[in-house]
Order: structure tokens, then C-alpha cells, then sequence
């Protein structure tokens, strides 16, 4: 009750320019971010590249057989 009571009496003189909003504290990093985005894309499309060449090459009797 007593800290309460001195924040409120004391709360007005901490803020030095009141009339103006303070700035964000975190930047987001869109150049990360960027980068991010592209590599997973690029993993995307090399993966999946991958795989349609494998299943190309595939024997589709030796596919079907399943020998093991």
C-alpha cells in the first residue's frame, strides 16, 4: 500500500517528454527473416527435386515387388 501510494505521487516526474511515445524496444530483423524464408524455400524446392528424380529412376516392377 505504501509503494503504491509514493508510485502514484512520484509516477508524473519519471517520464521526461510525457507527450511523446516511447520507441519499440525490439527491431525486428527482416533481413534475417528474409533470409530465412529463402533458404527454406530453396531446401523445398532441392528436396523435392530430389525426390522426383528418385521416383523417376525407380523400377516400378521392383517397386511393386517389395522383396524385403
Amino acid at each position: 500500500m505504501l509503494a503504491g501510494a509514493v508510485a502514484a505521487a512520484t509516477a508524473p516526474g519519471f517520464d521526461v517528454n510525457p507527450g511523446t511515445a516511447p520507441a519499440a524496444l525490439l527491431d525486428m530483423p527482416w533481413a534475417l527473416l528474409t533470409g530465412l524464408c529463402g533458404a527454406m524455400a530453396a531446401t523445398a524446392v532441392l528436396v523435392s527435386l530430389l525426390a522426383q528424380r528418385t521416383v523417376a529412376r525407380a523400377d516400378p516392377a521392383e517397386v511393386l515387388r517389395d522383396t524385403r
